[in-house]
């Protein structure tokens, strides 16, 4: 993880990294419309929002393994309750996922196995380390064994992952327990599908970026979650660190932020725009990287306890900061 001592060549990395993903989207292109002109399926080919989740389908499958690795270091120990403050710490700060569970956005399924008891019941009492591992069982653990996820709804709307999504459900033991909403996230409390107040918990891992209208789906979201319900999220956010970053990210102001900049500084002339958001939603699905996701989720409703910070090992450099944490209702 990058620090504030880190080298130059982690700086250029942070700068490069986002440029990659957005080359990598690209080439995945071509292969995509040879493969449905041979297969003739031009209604995918005609249509730009099924062409749109067939192009990061494909480029998704393809790149989910890797940022999986670069992230469950954080990612697993947020589910299992050890993480505060934006850090992974030893003993658990919040009791981990259990219960029925709403996932927005699976995708693929790249989380799916962590609603396994593999992961959520590690040996939460030791402390664990930082270092995500599957659990070892034993009779002798039994008595201390945490509750466990009951029902997972993976709330996903495009089409080309559902395959893949059920694959790994079964893979990982859950047909039983997860059960894939193929809406988006804007239909799943107006449907009724789920009641609300009936969810434990709720996870949302770097998904809250590409939902139609955040700040009014989190608030519906949050209206599915039992008091003492828990919202488990790791996000990647708008730049705030200096104006440089949030003018290389693309930072894009509302209204009232214009009109209070205004307000203050009468002279001042328009925020700066920047360059990776003005290609990234149309090369990664509707990603936004310039959202204020920690404010949507804490103006969602009234939270009994808000533990959701910026990731404390992150450097000022990366363009792609994210916050992680627990919020309680």
């Amino acid at each position: 993880m990058a620090t504030a001592s880190a080298p130059l060549t982690t700086h250029l990395q942070n700068f490069v990294v986002p440029w990659i993903f957005l080359l990598q989207s690209l080439l995945s292109l071509p292969p995509l419309i040879l493969h449905l002109l041979l297969t003739l399926n031009l209604a995918t080919l005609l249509s730009p929002s099924r062409l749109k989740y067939a192009w990061f389908s494909r480029f998704w499958e393809k790149f989910a393994p890797s940022v999986r690795l670069n992230s469950e270091a954080r990612v697993v120990p947020l589910l299992q309750g050890r993480v505060s403050r934006g850090a992974v710490v030893d003993r658990p700060a919040h009791p981990p996922v259990s219960g029925t569970v709403i996932e927005i956005g699976p995708g693929s399924g790249m989380w799916v196995s962590l609603f396994s008891e593999d992961y959520l019941d590690k040996d939460s009492a030791d402390g664990g380390g930082s270092t995500p591992r599957r659990a070892t069982r034993s009779s002798s653990s039994s008595s201390s064994k945490p509750p466990s996820v009951t029902r997972v709804f993976g709330v996903e709307p495009n089409p080309d992952v559902h395959a893949a999504l059920r694959r790994r459900v079964a893979a990982a033991g859950l047909s039983d327990t997860y059960e894939v909403v193929p809406t988006g996230i804007e239909d799943l409390a107006p449907s009724g599908r789920v009641p609300r107040e009936s969810v434990d918990c709720v996870v949302s891992i770097l998904c809250l970026c590409g939902i139609p209208d955040p700040q009014h789906n989190v608030r519906e979201v949050y209206r599915l979650l039992k008091p003492g319900g828990r919202w488990y999220a790791y996000e990647h956010v708008r730049c705030t660190h200096s104006w440089y970053m949030r003018a290389y990210q693309k930072e894009r102001e509302g209204e009232r932020e214009r009109e209070r900049t205004k307000l203050i500084h009468p002279s001042s002339s328009a925020p700066l725009k920047g360059l990776i958001n003005l290609f990234w939603p149309h090369f990664l699905g509707g990603c936004e990287l310039d959202r204020d996701t920690g404010r949507s989720l804490r103006e969602a409703g009234t939270w009994s306890k808000i533990d959701l910070e910026p990731c404390v090992d992150e450097d000022w450099s990366s363009p792609i900061p994210h916050i992680i944490g627990v919020l309680t209702k």
